[in-house]
């Protein structure tokens, strides 16, 4: 007997599944296997980064995605999952720990969460690096044409 709270979903007339109120939670915040969702939106991103784990010097990265709440980090040699390491891409980034790791990639989740709008202007900086060759070159040319 199902509760009269259920949710029933169906296809072509039939019942093919009903969700109790105590699963609406689990299926908002998890996938199919169980898997935590994130809680902010990755926007992509091909941002050169600097990472140091306390232990040498800092090293290359680039950020592949970004969000308030993590990063999808390259590198040429990944940290260990649970390692903790600071992040910089022409702001601090602050601490953050490896969540996982596989080949060169890694995901990481900051300690603290950073604000939108140092997302914005992490994005923003890139843009704006990647247009500024661009418009140094077409200004000569704008120049002598006139």
């Amino acid at each position: 007997m199902l509760n009269r709270a259920a949710t029933i979903f169906l296809r072509n007339g039939r019942r093919v599944h009903a969700i109790l109120p105590s699963e609406w939670e689990h299926m908002l915040t998890n996938d199919k296997d169980g898997a935590r969702l994130r809680a902010a939106p990755r926007i992509k991103i091909f941002q050169p980064a600097e990472m140091s784990s306390g232990v040498g010097e800092p090293v290359r990265v680039h950020l592949l995605n970004l969000s308030t709440g993590g990063a999808l980090v390259h590198a040429s040699t990944a940290p260990a999952t649970g390692q903790e390491v600071r992040l910089t891409c022409g702001i601090p980034l602050g601490s953050a720990r490896v969540q996982w790791t596989d080949g060169n990639r890694f995901g990481v989740r900051f300690a603290d969460p950073i604000g939108p709008e140092q997302v914005d202007r992490i994005v923003r900086r890139r843009t704006q690096d990647r247009d500024a060759p661009a418009s140094a070159v077409a200004a000569p040319q704008a120049l002598a044409s006139a």
